[in-house]
């Protein structure tokens, strides 16, 4: 206070100063709440959308299974005398009065001889053959005489008493088909009509059993 008892103008001050300080204090506190409670909702970032990375691999679709390919048909076999081949058409007429035809024995192993009267070797087998024959009854054997006249075919049968089917190739064409010039000659044939042995000249037993077992794995000797 002056000397005359009023107050100094520092004095006056004080009091107006301290209520501006206060009042900013209080705007000061007011400013921050009303900033809090709107910082929630103001300053929160949104998230964001990421876009794909150039360059990344696109998930790749599903790849449907291919089709199996189809197998293609096996070729089927030539047709002649070599083994492996399917054995030429053979249909003639009995010695008996009845038609041989191998083709209507498909399903079963076939024994097929070309033969001739004349051949002592021919002769000299169809005894053997006939042993086979007798022991494998379910086994067709068919002799195929060529080119010759059928009263001289029968009488060989009669002579080797032959229970054997036996054909006339009157006129030479199974003996060209089945490439049977050597004779004697054998053919061995399964029962799918496939040649599995072929046997030209003077086979033994043994060579008999051979080609035997190609069709009849089983077989033995008479």
């Amino acid at each position: 206070m002056g000397r005359d008892g009023g107050y100094t103008p520092a004095e006056m001050r004080s009091p107006l100063l301290a209520g501006v300080l206060a009042g900013l204090l209080v705007g000061l506190v007011a400013l921050a709440v009303v900033v809090a409670g709107l910082q929630p909702e103001t300053i929160m970032p949104a998230r964001p959308t990421l876009a794909p990375v150039a360059g990344s691999p696109s998930p790749s679709p599903t790849a449907s299974p291919s089709p199996a390919p189809t197998p293609s048909p096996s070729p089927s076999p030539t047709t002649g005398v070599a083994v492996g081949n399917r054995a030429p058409e053979l249909k003639v007429d009995g010695v008996a009065g009845d038609e041989i035809d191998l083709a209507a024995l498909r399903g079963k192993p076939v024994w097929v001889n070309f033969t001739a009267s004349w051949c002592p070797t021919c002769r000299d087998e169809l005894s053997l053959m006939q042993r086979f024959a007798l022991k494998y009854p379910d086994l067709p054997i068919l002799v195929i005489d060529v080119k010759e006249d059928p009263a001289v075919v029968r009488a060989l049968v009669d002579e080797l008493d032959i229970v054997m089917p036996v054909g006339l190739d009157r006129d030479g064409k199974a003996q060209l088909a089945w490439n049977a010039y050597a004779l004697p000659v054998h053919f061995w044939i399964d029962g799918a009509g496939i040649v599995r042995a072929v046997v030209y000249g003077e086979p033994g037993p043994e060579e008999f059993l051979a080609g035997l077992k190609t069709v009849l794995p089983d077989a033995t000797l008479p």
